[in-house]
């Protein structure tokens, strides 16, 4: 997709164009026919390789079209409106995608105003107009970036709210149209410090359809020793804070190296959490005054293809082909074969000297690893994910 959509020259200056349609994994905006989606950073990798940066930007909003929120026709044939923010350069040497969250779609509010949020890795929260993305109609720096999305949901007293996350923060929001849109802060709660990438996503329930105990519904990232952790809070706040009505763990994620961006789904009355081979069911209390005190009523083991039982991660030492050689963190070296993920387009960019996880499926006679997906990995050893071999 990112070929077609957000880059079309010919060349890279760089090549090191990327451009790409990721948003941590925040699904794709619709509403008339429109589809509405965020980009990441192009240019160059100034921490791998500075020296390949170019001296002003190549974002042009028509060949190549990055740190961008771009509308488009559904049939992809067409761009009907682009923001991007004036330090576009900036931002992609400093690896701050705006691309590293997704773009929310906030129900009509004042009338005419079709609004839309998102919030960049430098954590910026941007309050946009869907029919005319050019301008931002509002932008607030919060304490930290965000891998994540927003969430919306209307209050008791009938105003719009928008939910966003910042580092272990989850704040809240209302929007304001008159004169003009703006967002207005209003409470704040915290979640555990994670030891990945800032930010969480969060969904917004309500009891029998009361707004007046409407939930804020938060699964945080893992800390270096402590599970994922759910988290259930009042969403309209009391003195600037959102009271913390459930806290508890939600489950594992193993790869301490990748972002854990699971988002918490409200259906039938209850909040499902999907983790590591494990799905939780969390279901309220039967009383209005007790809509927050969340039980654990189901806990289902998922298992997993056998094939990703074994992992490891290393840094990428050579390439020949699909044969890489990676040394690992006791400095012992392995050969994989990603050829199965190649042919699955499992496969991150390569750069000699950067870590990568492998997960693996089995080994050749001579000990050649068979990988099945290559992925990015923190730069520090001490957040790689565990070997399993």
């Amino acid at each position: 997709m990112h070929a077609e959509l957000n880059d079309t020259q010919a060349t890279s200056p760089t090549s090191f164009f990327l451009s790409s349609v990721w948003m941590s994994g925040f699904g794709l905006a619709g509403v008339n026919n429109q589809v509405i989606f965020s980009t990441g950073n192009s240019d160059c990798n100034f921490y791998v390789s500075p020296e390949a940066c170019p001296s002003s930007t190549t974002y042009d909003g028509v060949t190549n079209v990055q740190e961008s929120v771009i509308n488009m026709t559904a049939n992809l044939a067409q761009k009907n409106g682009v923001f991007t923010p004036s330090n576009v350069y900036q931002m992609d040497i400093d690896d701050a995608d705006l691309g590293a969250s997704g773009v929310m779609l906030v129900p009509i509010q004042g009338g005419a105003w079709h609004l839309a949020t998102i919030v960049s890795k430098d954590g910026r929260l941007w309050l946009l107009n869907q029919s005319d993305l050019a301008t931002s109609l509002d932008m607030h720096q919060l304490s930290q970036g965000c891998w994540c999305g927003t969430s919306y949901f209307h209050g008791a007293d009938g105003i719009g709210r928008v939910v966003s996350s910042a580092g272990n923060t989850v704040q809240t929001w209302q929007i304001q149209t008159s004169p003009s849109p703006v967002l207005i802060a209003e409470g704040s709660a915290s979640v555990q410090q994670s030891a990945q990438d800032p930010g969480f996503f969060t969904t917004v329930s309500s009891h029998n359809s009361n707004l007046s105990t409407a939930i804020i519904w938060a699964v945080a990232r893992i800390t270096n020793t402590s599970p994922l952790m759910l988290y259930g809070f009042a969403a309209e706040p009391s003195n600037g804070k959102l009271k913390l009505l459930y806290a508890g763990a939600a489950g594992t994620w193993p790869n301490t190296g990748g972002n854990a961006n699971l988002v918490p789904v409200v259906a039938n009355g209850k909040v499902y959490v999907a983790a590591y081979q494990t799905l939780k069911i969390y279901g309220a209390g039967a009383a209005p005054s007790t809509a927050g005190a969340a039980n654990v009523v189901a806990a289902v083991d998922l298992a997993l293809p056998a094939g990703f039982s074994q992992r490891v991660t290393g840094r990428l030492l050579t390439i020949h082909g699909a044969k890489l050689t990676m040394r690992l963190r006791d400095m012992t070296t392995v050969t994989l074969d990603i050829a199965p993920a190649i042919e699955q387009e499992r496969v991150a960019n390569l750069a000699l000297g950067t870590p990568y996880t492998a997960l693996v499926s089995g080994a050749e006679i001579d000990g050649t690893l068979r990988v099945e997906a290559l992925m990015r990995a923190k730069p520090g050893e001490a957040v790689w994910p565990a070997d399993q071999r």
